[in-house]
């Protein structure tokens, strides 16, 4: 697979959303949607929310809102 031709980045595993974008941010395309399990509820949401706020902040995903039981919606953006 080439870069850039990813677009729809879905994470649901540990607690290391950071770790697991910043290995495949190469494959993904600007704007590719990424959608997080358990930003809200249980207590290991706190480090995945933290690091989501974060990429936010740092202006590296783009939020639209959550839904559900706490899933992130939001797309990715090239720096």
């Amino acid at each position: 697979m080439d870069g850039g031709e990813v677009g729809l980045f879905i994470f649901d595993a540990d607690n290391n959303v950071r770790r697991d974008l910043d290995r495949y941010s190469d494959l993904l395309a600007d704007r590719c949607w990424v959608i997080i399990d358990d930003y809200l509820g249980p207590a290991k949401a706190a480090p995945i929310r933290a690091q989501v706020d974060a990429l936010v902040s740092e202006g590296r995903l783009l939020p639209f809102g959550y839904y559900g039981w706490g899933t992130w919606v939001g797309q990715w953006q090239r720096a």
